[in-house]
């Protein structure tokens, strides 16, 4: 039983290390067409450090999820303005 304890210290301590991923969404009032949504979509999962990214053309917004030690908001929003739709973070 207690050779498991250094396992599970060791455990407990790489778990809280990882950096939690962060979640934002974007406003994109540019966004009016199909293939726009599919070029956003496309620009935000090409960024290393995007695990998940959700577009809406209804509601002409972005919402993804990243590892905030590989990318961060600015960086979304620069490589969406780079594929033609300049946006705005949503409160």
């Amino acid at each position: 039983m207690l050779r498991f304890i250094p396992i599970f210290i060791a455990i407990l301590f790489a778990s809280s290390a990882m950096p939690a991923p962060q979640s934002s969404k974007l406003e994109i009032d540019t966004m009016t067409s199909g293939p726009d949504l599919h070029a956003i979509k496309a620009a935000l999962l090409a960024v290393k450090g995007v695990d998940f990214a959700e577009v809406s053309l209804e509601q002409k917004t972005a919402t993804e999820t990243f590892d905030n030690a590989q990318t961060n908001l600015d960086a979304l929003i620069a490589t969406t303005g780079h594929a033609g739709l300049p946006i705005l973070p949503k409160p």
